[in-house]
This record gives structure tokens, C-alpha cells and sequence, in this order.
């Protein structure tokens, strides 16, 4: 989509009216597109991408309410897709919920793929807790008095049919999770890092802003981490918080 690349290319070049305008008329000319490719434009919905939009573009806060079925994800996803073409640089979802932050992750892929992006990187960050560590199972499948249904729970990790909580569709008790958990993570010490869901969510939360569109956490995950950068500031680049 060659437009794409000269909204881009304007944000390095023109000052922020004319940003602006560029970015009203990508938001208008995608909307115009709908019908062609199989999503229907609802009440609302522009309203609100125009709005968020003009928040990116003159650094303020917008606050916005909207009803059930106006099509919100849609609705913040466009100006955030373009806002990322434009700055080359993440856009940063929070959510209230895992199940939310999966939701919007495939909403993501739905909405690029049939506007044109070709290549949309994003990542949902959970907490370690979510995630299955390959290194201590191996240690509790050695212990002479393990628990049968863990040593089987192990297994199945060792086996790679498991490599977060949400894989085990029947569920499983926080007691039972602890002891195969992340909860210590050696990083590059580990020897099952290149297989390692968690390991890999965490290298593409830390990467650098030019190789990462989209970082989808928990509304309990970004405030912990922004705690944490408040503590040890350093030099940041300007993020879009939705």
C-alpha cells in the first residue's frame, strides 16, 4: 500500500498540521474501503478513530465510552495501525483481561491482513505464572516422591503439548500449576529458552521499538512495569498508550 508508505514518510517531513490531515484522510479512505473488503461500517465507529487519532497527534489523553456492538477494537485498531506505520514505534494496548488481550490480538491480525498490512508484529504479554517452565519439570520428573498427576502435567511439557496454563483446556489447580510454573526464570542460562513461550513473549516485550508494532498486556502487567521504569529512569521512546 504505497499511501502507507507516504503517511510515513510525511510524519518525518511535515510539521503536525499537516500530519493531521494526512492521517484524517488514511482513516476516511479505509472506512470508504469497507464494503470491498467484507466488514460493515457501524455508528460511531469513525467517530471514534478520528478521535484517537487527533489524541496521537497533539499528545493529549482521550477518554471515550461507547456502547456494546459500535465495534470498538476496529475502532481503535485503525488509528493505531496507521499510527504505528507512521512513528515506527509500538503501540501499547492494556487490557483488563488475558482472555481480552487474545481477543484484541486476533482482532489485530483480522483487521491488518484486510486492510493490507502486510506484516503486523504483536505480542500479548501475560505474567510468568501463565507460562510452563520445561526446566523445572525436568527437575520434578526426577524427584523419587513426586505427585502422579504433576509427574504427568511434567511430562506432557517435556513432550511440548503444554507451554502455557491456557493449553490445558480441562483446567488445572493453582497447586498443582505452581510447581511447573515460571517462577524463577534463568533467561539465557536456560537450556529450553529457544522453545520457551515465555522467554520469547519476554525477549519481544524488551525488543527495540522499530522491531515490535503492538504490545498487548494486562492493565496489572503495565502498571507493574511502569512502577518499575519509574524507579530506574532511563532515556524512552514516545509510545501510543490505548
Amino acid at each position: 500500500m504505497n499511501w502507507l508508505n507516504e503517511l510515513y514518510k510525511m510524519n518525518k517531513q511535515e510539521p503536525d498540521k499537516e500530519i493531521e490531515r494526512s492521517l484524517v484522510n488514511a482513516i476516511f479512505r479505509i472506512y470508504d474501503r469497507f464494503p470491498r473488503i467484507g466488514l460493515r461500517e457501524r455508528i460511531g465507529q469513525q467517530e471514534m478513530s478520528l478521535d484517537i487519532a487527533d489524541a496521537y497527534i497533539h499528545g493529549h489523553n482521550a477518554m471515550i465510552e461507547a456502547g456494546v456492538g459500535i465495534g470498538k477494537s476496529f475502532a481503535y485498531l485503525i488509528p493505531s495501525l496507521l499510527t504505528n506505520q507512521m512513528s515506527q514505534k509500538p503501540v501499547i494496548i492494556a487490557t483488563s483481561s488475558i482472555q481480552l488481550s487474545e481477543q484484541i490480538h486476533k482482532d489485530l491480525r483480522i483487521i491488518g491482513s484486510r486492510l493490507g498490512f502486510s506484516t503486523v508484529r504483536s505480542v500479548v504479554g501475560k505474567g510468568m505464572g501463565q507460562y510452563a517452565c520445561r526446566s523445572r519439570a525436568a527437575e520434578w520428573i526426577n524427584l523419587n516422591d513426586a505427585n502422579a498427576s504433576v509427574s504427568t502435567l511434567a511430562q506432557r511439557i517435556l513432550d511440548y503439548e503444554i507451554d502455557e496454563r491456557a493449553d490445558i483446556k480441562a483446567g488445572i489447580s493453582d497447586a498443582e500449576w505452581s510447581h511447573v510454573s515460571v517462577n524463577d526464570c534463568k533467561f539465557e542460562r536456560c537450556h529450553h529458552k529457544n522453545a520457551c513461550l515465555f522467554y520469547d513473549m519476554r525477549a519481544k516485550l524488551n525488543a527495540k521499538a522499530h522491531e515490535i508494532d503492538f504490545i498487548i498486556v494486562n492493565q496489572d502487567l503495565l502498571i507493574r512495569d511502569l512502577m518499575k521504569k519509574k524507579k530506574e529512569p532511563k532515556a524512552s521512546s514516545r509510545n501510543s498508550l490505548l
